[in-house]
């Protein structure tokens, strides 16, 4: 980064920012508004007292019991408030009756709105339900179902009897759905034999026989598709008895709520399995409602009564995220269809909107890669469609660009914060983020969240600024996993995240911390490029391509030379655009300026389609990997796996 900082996109106001949460908590604390740093640096010296402090402020039920923190010899045995007791799903459940929690919607709108009465009843239900068939601690329920209620009613059900809960979606293979659910080894499995996507309907039945025979400790599947007769019920050779969801949450017993261990298992979440089978990350029940209630409300503005839509599948740590917010008293918007739906008439960039205006959305969240769709496709929602509630927006999943900062302020809404933020599935949360207290500035995050003890460290272990390093974790803090699922787990877990550097939580970003506190994500490290011995973030090549209108898409890795590294580029054109001689030299141009010589990529090629994961994410390592003629079997999670043909080939193909 330049010693001048970026453009400024918001500021906050002094007045407004005392009345907000992380306002109202900072004072409840002895600091003001004006004494972040200062907050922060008590939230991860006295983490004991700060969590206790989140949990009262929020309003949480249950027990912290002594209130402590135990420490131990390694960051990863360090456990919260482990004589404490909670129920999730009642926390989750807490709000005014008549207050609305969900709104189920899709490409033609809003289509059901639930209370938190109507939910609270549904679950109550299906809690009975699980309870009186044997579930309790310790046992597993999976979901392979879409964005819709009945698989938030699973999720919260579970939580409620006090089991684990995990969960993928029916649109990744059947590979990688048995290569994650597998892992768990459910005893009750809720699952939808076909879905609907973009206007067309997929068939899960082939995948759910093949998933069914594979575990051998399922007693019970819930069909959770709507008005679904027996007809559909998949016929297998299985123990496990099929049931529709209808019957289940017509559940008449009483069920009586209780609460249990803080610390005991609540959910089981996956990585992106691009090194192997997917790591089946375990995370506290506890730990995980009371680390999002602490960053939703005062880093991403999220407080009762608001409306949070965040485009997501059930395979993403956001569908997690984005249901955590009922326990804030806000009400979710649940998305089941394509996000941009294209049909003969081209592509339906309004989709998202048109529902955000229509369910009166307060806080959106959104990825890089669908705010660059709507740029390249010149698209501003805020002429197209009344935004007028909308006060935050935030984004994750990838590195945003400067150029996606100012998009918001000018085509979605000018007067409401832009908060990037950035963590990932094993912390269920965010190291980086923003709040109400910090001025917001194009390509950067505003601060470290509270009670995360982020730096950035070179090679030798020490904090840097200005300069690109590693983003860790120097202390322990409330989120991290409990352990990996599985054999060796607690092994498989410490080898993932403190075999780096030593004595610290490696999350494997490549960042920049500036000196005024606000951070910089370039990607992530072990995708870093090093041409020339000088380490690259793959972002600082895709923020200067945003500007070459004749790129669609574009994805970059390195390929090593004898002297080392060179960078090879691959990008996918806009209709009737063909690489040549002038496109190349003009990419280079563009690079050369907005970044540096060495930046500027050695080889150039065309490809038709890159590899994606079903998130949306492009898979940079997968790129490389077939480029290099190394094996690709261990992508489990892409959607695409025959995009990976076109790289495979390209060591017979001249680059320009």
């Amino acid at each position: 980064m330049s010693s001048a900082r970026p453009e400024v996109t918001w500021r906050p106001d002094p007045a407004v920012a005392s009345k907000t949460s992380i306002g109202r908590f900072a004072a409840k604390h002895g600091f003001g508004v004006d004494e972040y740093d200062a907050m922060w640096r008590w939230s991860i010296t006295d983490p004991a007292e700060y969590w206790a402090g989140v949990w009262d402020f929020t309003g949480l039920t249950g027990s912290l019991g002594s209130r402590e923190v135990t420490t131990s010899s390694d960051m990863a045995g360090t456990r919260y408030f482990d004589d404490g007791s909670v129920n999730v799903a009642e926390n989750m459940l807490a709000a005014d009756t008549r207050s609305l929690a969900v709104v189920e919607a899709g490409v033609d709108g809003c289509r059901r709105r639930w209370t938190f009465g109507d939910l609270r009843t549904e679950v109550e239900a299906v809690a009975g339900w699980l309870r009186r068939h044997g579930v309790s601690e310790g046992d597993v329920v999976a979901t392979v179902s879409t964005n819709r209620a009945e698989t938030l009613v699973s999720f919260l059900a579970t939580a409620a009897v006090g089991a684990i809960w995990t969960s993928c979606a029916p649109e990744l293979s059947g590979n990688a759905i048995l290569d994650r659910i597998g892992q768990a080894s459910p005893k009750v499995l809720f699952a939808c034999s076909e879905y609907v996507y973009n206007g067309k309907t997929f068939d899960c039945r082939a995948d759910l026989d093949r998933l069914v025979e594979a575990l051998p400790d399922l007693q019970f599947v819930v069909l959770t598709d709507r008005d679904v007769d027996s007809t559909a019920t998949p016929t297998i050779g299985t123990k496990a008895q099929f049931l529709r969801y209808n019957e289940v949450a017509k559940d008449t017993g009483e069920f009586v709520w209780e609460r249990y261990a803080f610390n005991a298992p609540g959910l089981i979440m996956y990585t992106s399995g691009t090194t192997g089978k997917p790591k089946a990350i375990v995370h506290s029940a506890g730990g995980v409602l009371l680390k999002t209630q602490g960053e939703q409300a005062f880093h991403a503005d999220i407080d009762p009564g608001d409306v949070l839509f965040w485009y997501t599948n059930t395979a993403w740590m956001m569908f997690h995220w984005l249901s955590f917010a009922l326990a804030r008293g806000a009400a979710i918007v649940l998305y089941d269809d394509a996000p941009v739906p294209t049909s003969g008439d081209g592509m339906d960039l309004g989709a998202l909107w048109r529902v955000t205006a229509e369910a009166g959305v307060t806080v959106f969240g959104t990825s890089p890669s669908y705010m660059s769709l709507m740029i390249d496709n010149g698209y501003s929602p805020r002429t197209e469609h009344d935004l007028s509630r909308l006060h935050t927006v935030l984004a994750a999943g990838a590195p945003v660009s400067p150029e996606q900062y100012l998009w918001v302020k000018s085509d979605v809404s000018p007067d409401s914060r832009f908060g990037p933020m950035s963590g990932g599935t094993e912390l269920m949360s965010s190291l980086v983020s923003g709040s109400q207290l910090h001025t917001v500035h194009a390509g950067e995050m505003s601060c470290k969240v509270l009670g995360a003890a982020v730096h950035v460290f070179d090679g030798r272990g020490v904090p840097v600024y200005g300069v690109k390093g590693e983003l860790v974790l120097a202390e322990p803090t409330l989120g991290m996993p409990l352990t990996f699922w599985g054999e060796d787990g607690d092994a498989r877990y410490r080898a993932a995240y403190f075999d780096g550097l030593p004595g610290v939580w490696t999350h494997g970003d490549l960042a920049e911390e500036t000196v005024s506190g606000g951070v910089v994500i370039y990607g992530r490290s072990d995708a870093t490029l090093n041409p020339g011995g000088v380490r690259i973030g793959t972002a600082e090549i895709y923020r200067p391509l945003a500007d070459v209108t004749a790129i669609e898409a574009s994805v970059v890795f390195g390929r090593p030379i004898a002297t080392g590294e060179e960078i090879v580029l691959c990008v996918v054109l806009t209709e009737g655009v063909n690489l040549d001689e002038d496109l190349a030299s003009q990419i280079r141009k563009v690079v050369r300026a907005q970044a540096s010589p060495r930046h500027v990529p050695h080889a150039i090629y065309q490809v038709t389609d890159l590899p994606y994961t079903h998130n949306g994410k492009v898979i940079e390592k997968a790129a490389k990997a077939a480029a290099l003629g190394l094996d690709v079997e261990r992508f489990t999670s892409l959607r695409n796996r025959q995009s990976l043909a076109e790289f495979a080939d390209l060591a017979g193909r001249v680059s320009l």
